[in-house]
């Protein structure tokens, strides 16, 4: 190596530098502006209408950085001892080769001699005239080295800008989910699956890659109709659905695939919506049992009368019954319906005890066995009492369609007790066929809801 090659290398070695920082500066710059961009065109949905774009802008990162790489080895080469001896040749207008033909490996053939004059002349000269020489090189590395900085500046604000982290920018990160985003699922999602009559429901749809969505609705009993939504960046939308007055089934469609069905139950106010009262009269009246029209003024019966109540309400119950101040009479419920029977006994030596008689009549006019209930009287003997009991025919062996016949006994407080009885009441038990239709026509009023 010649004593100019070694002088040459030496300042390479800053020039080459500079080269180095700018050319990873500029990389970096490029590969954050790049990315910067990928997610920015995620949040403005290109990737929602072309999913396939987002590989675009993956290969542009990547070709820029290519490019930034082979810029710098580009400019480092530039800086080689030969470059840098052909530059100071061309900068003080001397012979060619005077510089050059020592800074690279000299061929061993002419004399050693006048080779190693010529390079300690070219050294000397060196010393005091090369440094100015390489004002070109030195110039250019630094603007290299400032456009790195500049870019890479650009790309960060670029970078940031674009919002890397937000829901939109999500897809650029992810570009085999990007892509395979439209086969994938349709997710429905429901603030509220149980409101109450005139409220609102939110639904969300997520369709994670595609534009556009079908909301699809159907109340009980009506057809599907159907709304169209349209999703943001990431594929997502919310619908306000009400108010409601009734139930909702909800799918959404989109692109081939569906969600699954959501049901939103509509509460309805819980409201009674039959009601019927029958008054039993006693025996000696000889008069017919009549039904009760309720209104605000109070209704007068002959004393002795039994009442009997049933109705439905708009939901179902848990528990029912007829309050008079302190006074309770329970009812029993089966879904939405309540029946229950009133007792309303009187003596004016006091009661004592009031039993129910119950027994079975079959279809043929089989009798069985009496069964005696007692029904409890609040505290001791009483002038008067208005009772509530339940008649269970639960374990007594009845069958489909047969008679259940009852009647309510009164015994008094009297020396000789008498007792006095209610006229028979009789309750039909539906036979199998007539169980059987009731089942069809349920069923098939839950199909027809559905």
């Amino acid at each position: 190596m010649t004593q100019t090659e070694r002088w040459l290398k030496a300042r390479r070695s800053g020039l080459a530098a500079r080269v180095w920082w700018a050319g990873a500066l500029l990389t970096l710059g490029l590969l954050l502006g790049s990315l910067g961009l990928g997610v920015l065109l995620g949040r403005l949905g290109a990737y929602s209408q072309a999913p396939v774009s987002v590989l675009v802008g993956w290969a542009v990162a990547v070709a820029l950085v290519v490019w930034a790489v082979r810029w710098c080895w580009g400019e480092l080469q530039r800086v080689r001892p030969a470059e840098l001896a052909r530059e100071i040749e061309s900068a003080r207008a001397l012979r060619n080769g005077s510089i050059a033909g020592l800074a690279e490996q000299v061929p061993e053939s002419g004399s050693e001699t006048l080779v190693e004059y010529a390079d300690q002349c070219a050294v000397g000269w060196l010393e005091q005239n090369g440094a100015p020489a390489l004002g070109k090189p030195n110039r250019r590395t630094a603007r290299s080295l400032g456009l790195g900085g500049s870019v890479l500046a650009a790309g960060i604000a670029a970078f940031t800008f674009a919002g890397p982290l937000t829901p939109g920018g999500a897809k650029f990160w992810s570009p085999w989910a990007t892509i395979r985003g439209p086969r994938g699922p349709v997710a429905i999602s429901v603030d509220k699956t149980e409101i109450r009559r005139g409220d609102s429901v939110v639904v969300s749809v997520t369709a994670f890659g595609r534009p556009a969505a079908n909301l699809w609705l159907r109340a009980p009993g009506e057809a599907w109709s159907s709304r169209a939504l349209v999703l943001d960046s990431i594929g997502s939308a919310r619908a306000v659905l009400g108010p409601l007055t009734s139930d909702r089934y909800i799918h959404a469609v989109s692109g081939g695939h569906g969600s699954d069905t959501l049901h939103v139950a509509v509460r309805i106010p819980a409201l009674i919506s039959d009601l019927r009262i029958l008054a039993s009269f006693p025996r000696y009246l000889d008069r017919e049992d009549e039904p009760i029209t309720g209104g605000p003024e109070p209704v007068s019966l002959p004393v002795g009368t039994q009442l009997s109540s049933s109705g439905r309400v708009t939901v179902p119950l848990a528990a029912a019954a007829w309050r008079d101040g302190t006074r309770v009479a329970e009812l029993n419920v089966e879904d939405r319906g309540f029946d229950g029977g009133l007792i309303d006994a009187h003596d004016d030596y006091g009661l004592v005890r009031v039993e129910v008689l119950s027994w079975r009549v079959s279809p043929l006019g089989g009798v069985g066995d009496s069964l005696v209930d007692t029904v409890s009287l609040p505290g001791g003997p009483v002038d008067r009492a208005v009772l509530q009991w339940t008649l269970d025919l639960n374990a007594r062996g009845f069958l489909p369609g047969d008679t259940a016949r009852f009647k309510v006994l009164a015994l008094d407080n009297a020396p000789r007790t008498q007792t006095g009885e209610s006229r028979t009441f009789s309750l039909w038990l539906p036979t199998v066929a007539e169980l059987r239709l009731e089942i069809g026509d349920r069923s098939a009023a839950l199909a027809e809801g559905a």
